[in-house]
């Protein structure tokens, strides 16, 4: 009886406490991801405030941690950070963006960067952002990155004042999940079942990227060595909706670190350039 205790028994209960406790942390690191701050920008050398770009800037009334830049150009945009990240990651896009763009507002997500609030996983924080979009009385077109995507894409359906939004490396968060576990090693297919599961029955589960029907157009830019958000997913959801689609064939999940800033720059230029006009010349006919 002893044996059977030892060998039988004792490893199912083992794996099974190791398995809840690793499915604990995983939850926790979703729901509650590490605040990256000063501390966090440092480290990879991003300045903490946009005063090294020379251009004025202040912090937004109406919404919590957020700047509003001031550029040399005409459009206007609003640039969403991912999962865990905060408005700090936009600083080398902003570089070359700002010489083309009129004002850039950009927002750190409620439990992220030195935002108050409950993290929401890009569920529903496009709902403050529309009402501020659209008290503001301008246009504007939206960039969101990972996480930022889908609530770029939220914002383009609910916020009549967006002429256009683009997502960065998109992914829902089942397969955005399942790539960074397998990074880290983890066997994703026991453990983001569960986690979606308990995330859906807690209402905290966002809906899939193809129920989002937005009413303007929509660009995606995406890494071709993306190991977290798989690319073909995101190319077939481009080609179904009939949104553009453009690769980066050195770049992975992270598009807005130095390498790759640059690029992401240049393609928001072109986006916005072109669908400005587009709207100019919809509003004249």
């Amino acid at each position: 009886m002893s044996s059977i205790l030892e060998y039988l028994v004792l490893p199912v209960l083992g794996f099974t406490i190791l398995y809840v406790l690793v499915l604990r942390s995983v939850y926790r690191a979703v729901v509650r991801p590490p605040r990256v701050r000063e501390g966090w920008a440092l480290g990879r050398g991003l300045p903490l405030d946009p005063d090294h770009l020379g251009v004025s800037w202040r912090e937004v009334e109406g919404l919590d941690a957020a700047w509003i830049l001031q550029g040399n150009g005409t459009t206007n945009w609003l640039l969403l950070h991912g999962h865990g990240r905060s408005r700090r990651v936009w600083m080398h896009v902003l570089k070359d963006l700002l010489p083309h763009a009129g004002s850039v507002v950009v927002v750190d997500f409620p439990g992220h960067g030195d935002a108050s609030g409950e993290v929401q996983l890009g569920r529903c924080e496009h709902e403050a952002l529309a009402r501020w979009l659209e008290s503001s009385e301008a246009r504007w077109c939206v960039a969101g990155m990972s996480m930022g995507a889908g609530v770029a894409l939220r914002l383009a359906a609910q916020a009549g004042c967006v002429n256009g939004a683009m997502g960065l490396g998109a992914g829902d968060l089942a397969e955005a999940l399942a790539g960074k576990l397998r990074q880290r090693g983890l066997p994703p297919d026991i453990l983001v079942t569960p986690v979606c599961w308990w995330l859906k029955c807690r209402g905290r589960l966002p809906g899939p990227l193809h129920k989002i029907a937005p009413n303007c157009p929509i660009g995606l830019v995406h890494g071709e060595q993306d190991e977290v958000a798989p690319m073909e997913s995101v190319q077939h959801l481009a080609a179904e909706k009939n949104w553009s689609f453009k690769s980066l064939p050195d770049a992975g999940h992270d598009l807005l670190g130095p390498e790759h800033a640059g690029s992401v720059a240049r393609l928001m230029r072109d986006f916005a350039e072109r669908y400005d006009s587009a709207y100019d010349d919809q509003n004249r006919t």
